[in-house]
């Protein structure tokens, strides 16, 4: 037999939300529906204002590529309503890497909130959700991480084009890589190597990063053992990462301590 096909993006970030505070009332199909109904009003939208390409195409850097990505992410903001959440907007500082406010609801840091009534996410989400659109349009698009913070890359498998999109805020911007080894916290070659910070995610790596976010927002609800199968499960699929095996060794310690809850494990 084969081996199992991973759950697209969307699909695992939704089911990762699953029985988390701020999820309630998630219905997956709902969510997926929407997507798809936002993926055809992006094609819409980007073939309609195809002029604006033709027209002044040193605007878009001569890249058509380009032109379709500022369409996405702009009729996400300007026609749907999508915004940052601005109650998670602050200077980025060391403190903010561990804060629990910023995991506690799960709506702030998974498709649930932004495919939700508010229609908010933050550096969490908001990647995600441009990944999956795109990836319903054609587009070679991936994941990428840093510390504390998610973008996407258009990543063309020849190689022939490559270059990072910054949607997490007001319109869209396209930084080098060099941008995000200090932006939003200094990184060391050492991190780059152990955490795979910008390289682009694998669809297993995707799935730990979502399984990641679960245990932070579970950590920050004070269900340690919960969290601590679904950041053991993370690091099943990122053996490598110094920073998940630490957190794993400290709610383990917390769970020994303070005793966790009912184990919300699941195999996705």
């Amino acid at each position: 037999m084969g081996q199992a096909r991973r759950p697209a993006v969307a699909e695992a970030n939704l089911a990762c939300a699953e029985g988390l505070p701020g999820a309630e009332g998630l219905i997956k199909e709902q969510c997926l529906g929407l997507l798809n109904q936002w993926a055809r009003q992006v094609a819409v939208e980007t073939a309609r204002n195809e002029h604006w390409f033709r027209e002044q195409p040193g605007y878009y850097e001569f890249s058509a590529t380009k032109y379709r990505m500022i369409q996405l992410v702009l009729t996400l903001q300007q026609d749907l309503g999508v915004v940052y959440n601005p109650a998670k907007m602050s200077v980025p500082n060391g403190t903010d890497l561990s804060d629990p406010a910023f995991f506690r609801d799960a709506s702030d840091v998974f498709l649930c909130g932004v495919l939700g009534p508010a229609r908010k996410g933050t550096c969490a989400s908001l990647p995600v959700l441009v990944v999956a659109l795109g990836r319903r349009l054609g587009y070679p698009l991936r994941l990428v991480a840093t510390k504390g913070h998610l973008f996407a890359r258009w990543e063309n498998p020849d190689g022939k084009e490559r270059f990072n999109i910054e949607a997490a805020g007001q319109g869209v911007d396209f930084y080098p890589d060099d941008y995000y080894r200090s932006w939003p916290f200094p990184l060391s070659e050492r991190e780059i190597e152990e955490e795979g910070f910008l390289r682009s995610l694998s669809s297993d790596e995707e799935l730990a990063l979502f399984l990641e976010l679960r245990g932070y927002c579970l950590i920050a609800n004070h269900r340690y053992s919960e969290a601590l199968s679904a950041l053991t499960l993370a690091l099943d699929h990122r053996p490598r990462s110094m920073n998940l095996r630490r957190l794993v060794a400290h709610v383990r310690s917390l769970e020994t301590r303070v005793g966790g809850g009912s184990d919300g494990a699941r195999s996705i």
